[in-house]
């Protein structure tokens, strides 16, 4: 009788440790979800040092880099210098609805 009670309370101690092992907070279910989080979480993290690199670069351009200056100020503002004509292109978008088709 009492090696069933040990062998019973073994067996119980057993299916509790394997039990917290898979499924607790710390467990291995949560391990491997806080892995994949963490991969994805790389990804952002690469391509926001992507981004931000690219930035950088192109305010040291801007602050470097007369002509880079010049180049935005005439696409974006539309800054011309003296004795110059500008012409914006604009472009023509024809939806199906509108021609009839």
């Amino acid at each position: 009788m009492k090696l069933n009670s040990i062998i019973f309370l073994l067996s119980l101690f057993l299916f509790i440790l394997v039990y917290s092992y898979f499924f607790s907070e710390t467990g291995y279910i949560q391990l491997t979800k806080l892995k994949k989080e963490e991969a994805e979480l790389q990804i952002i993290i690469s391509s926001l040092e992507n981004a931000n690199r690219k930035i950088q670069n192109k305010i040291t351009s801007l602050i470097e880099d007369f002509e880079a200056v010049e180049h935005e100020a005439r696409q974006k503002l539309g800054f011309i210098q003296e004795n110059e004509v500008f012409f914006k292109e604009e472009v023509l978008e024809i939806r199906k609805s509108e021609i009839g088709d």
